[in-house]
Parts: structure tokens; sequence; C-alpha cells
């Protein structure tokens, strides 16, 4: 744009040069043309402006993890008038990841319709906006330029995958049948299966003091059946400081697992407690497949927040719960301050198992050496790309 008002002026000037150095009628109506054609091109743009419209439409609005987005967008000149350049600033969850909005420059004329379709792979839960962003409409002799940004937008909400527990990342949510069916025999009742020399963390409750006394060593007891009435999945939502596209894919990999995880137990009629701080601690209680899906929508459409700690969850509420000894913990990263929390529960002799995408200065293997088992959560390649249908 700023080349083309640079060559209008020339063309201004050269006129006006032409004018002054011969005159006539000739000269004089060519200056008052090349002065007056930018008036017309800007009220023409405006005209334009006023006069345009335009429809978007997905084929759905919600889409499961892996679905193929159909957007149309249908754009129409009412008016007789000349033509404009229009630029549309699309946003789509693909452009989440690209941190930039995909542009479309379209060339449109009056009484005729243009329309376009975009297809876009759905990589990672969430909701997102899919349409126009913003959209810049230029004159046709490239001078002014008009913006909009529309009030509504169109969004879509993307599901996650149930993964299959032999397609789950992770390797401790499987329960061998073992237990399954001590757990489903006797919900409550344990017995020792097994000792092993005492480690830093065990609930002083689980130690066999007669043969420790005995032994001059600490012994602690193994119990068989190490479910309860139901198990608890603590979820942290605390948004990670990392760019928003790298956020987006680790995010999606958490809540993944947390839902493999769910569905894993709560059909084999083991009862599941999501536990999570937004907004205050919620909890959301999954006996069947009817609740899990509850659970499902939910945790598909929550977002991480600056403020969704997992700490408060940890310490206020799951450190209450004697009677729930199988906890499984989900974070994006192993911060001091949950090591610290998990610590304090080990401790009270609660089962724990953390799953998180970032972890820092060996906080892993600390954890292991504590008796806290863990596994770090990894990312799949992604070889789909975002195409558009001619």
């Amino acid at each position: 744009m700023r080349k083309s008002r640079i060559i209008y002026s020339l063309i201004l000037l050269l006129s006006l040069t032409f004018v002054y150095m011969t005159g006539g009628v000739v000269p004089w109506s060519i200056f008052y043309f090349v002065l007056i054609l930018p008036v017309i091109s800007l009220i023409n743009l405006y005209i334009v402006f006023k006069s345009f419209t335009f429809k978007e439409q997905t084929n759905e609005t919600s889409y499961v993890k892996g679905d193929s987005i159909k957007y149309t967008c249908h754009l129409v000149i009412e008016h007789f008038l000349p033509l404009a350049y229009l630029t549309l600033f699309i946003r789509t969850p693909e452009t989440y990841i690209t941190e930039t909005d995909d542009r479309k420059e379209l060339f449109i004329s009056s009484k005729k319709a243009t329309e376009f379709t975009y297809r876009v792979k759905c990589r990672y839960r969430g909701k997102y906006d899919m349409g126009i962003e913003k959209m810049e409409m230029v004159d046709f002799l490239y001078l002014f330029k008009l913006s909009y940004k529309p009030l509504i937008k169109n969004t879509v909400t993307i599901y996650p995958k149930i993964k299959k527990v032999f397609e789950s990342a992770t390797k401790n949510v499987t329960i061998s049948q073992q237990q399954l069916s001590f757990y489903n025999r006797s919900k409550g009742d344990e017995s020792t299966i097994n000792l092993r020399e005492y480690m830093y963390g065990d609930s002083s409750k689980l130690i066999h003091w007669k043969l420790s006394a005995k032994l001059d060593d600490m012994l602690i007891r193994e119990k068989e059946n190490v479910l309860d009435s139901h198990i608890i999945l603590a979820v942290d939502l605390k948004k990670s400081a990392m760019t928003i596209s790298k956020r987006i894919v680790y995010e999606d990999l958490l809540i993944e697992e947390v839902i493999a995880s769910a569905h894993y137990f709560i059909t084999r009629n083991i009862p599941v407690d999501i536990v999570f701080n937004y907004n205050g601690i919620k909890t959301i209680h999954a006996d069947n497949v009817n609740d899990f899906y509850k659970i499902y929508k939910i945790l598909a459409e929550v977002p991480f927040s600056d403020n969704a700690d997992l700490e408060s969850v940890l310490f206020d509420f799951l450190s209450n719960k004697e009677k729930i000894n199988t906890i499984y913990i989900f974070c994006l990263e192993l911060r001091k301050e949950i090591i610290n929390n998990l610590m304090s529960l080990r401790t009270l002799g609660k089962q724990l198992t953390a799953k998180y995408c970032l972890a820092e200065n060996k906080a892993n293997t600390y954890l292991e050496i504590n008796g806290i088992a863990n596994e770090k959560l990894e990312i799949a390649k992604e070889k789909e790309s975002l195409h558009y249908e001619k």
C-alpha cells in the first residue's frame, strides 16, 4: 500500500507539472481526473464495505481428535459497484499451533458470490475459534484500507480420543488381574503379600514391628489390596509458561491420559473421583459408563489457568480422605510444591502414582527413590497437515 501511494503521488505531481508546462484543456482534464480518482475509489470502497455480507458454516460444532473440520465461507457484495480486494485472517485450531492466522486473499466484484472451503485436521482437544478473525478491504487503487472484526465468532469443540490401555503411554495405570479380582472380592480387606526394607516416606502403620524388632531391621508390609472404595485422579490445570503452540500439545497429552485412566477403571467397575482446581476445588464422581461420558465432556472443555494449581487439591482435599489410599496425580510439570505435598501424602501411607509431561532437577528420580511410582508422558509425532479444498 505504501508503494501504491508513492506511485500515485508521483503521477499526481507529473500531471500537475504537465499543466504548468503546457496548459490547455487536456492537461487540466488529466490533472482533475488523477485528483478525483482516489475520492471515487474511497467512496466505492466505503459502499462496498457497508454492503458486503458473509456467512460462515462448519459441518459440525463438535469433533473428536483425528476428525476433519469442513469450514465454508460465502461472500457477496449486494450493490452494483466496481471491485475491491479482500484479505481474510482466518483463525482455526491449526493456527493456535503455528501462532499465526491463515491469510486468504480474494478479488471480489459486485453481484458475484465468492465461496471457499477450508479443511482442517483436528489435532488437539479443546475449544477453538473457527472462522474469520479479521478482514481487511482495500480499494481498487490500493490506496485505502478498511478493517472489520466480526462480533460473533464461530467456535468448535474438539474432544480427545479415548485410548485403550495398550495404546496408552502409561504403564502404571494397568492393574494386574490378581489385584483386580482381589479388589472385586473384598473391597477394603488387606492381606500382607510381601515384606521389604523401610524406605523414606513409608507410613509407620505399615511397619511390621514384631519382625523388625526380632531382626533388628525396619521391615514394611506390602498389601495385596492396594485399591479402596474408589480411586482419586488429581489433575493439575495450572498453565505452563511454555509458548501456546507447545502448551496446547502437552495439555492435550495430559488430558488424554487422564481420560484413558478413568475409562480403564470405570469399565472395570472401579469408581473414580476426578479432582481439580478451577475456580475452586471441583470433584466429579463416576461409577459407570454414563458418568464417564460426563467427565469426558468436562475434561474436553476445561481450560488450563494460571490460578488452577494442584497443590491446594493435594493439601486441602486429598490429605483428609483417610479411606482413599490410591491416588494418581496428573501434571504438566513436577513443581517443587507438588513434590513436597506428595511426600506428605506418602507419609500417610497413600499409594501414589505421578504422571507428568515435563520434569526439572531430576524430580522423577527423587520420587522413585521415595517410593512414588512415576512416568513421563511422551508426545507422538504428528504427520498430518492443514490443506485447502479447491
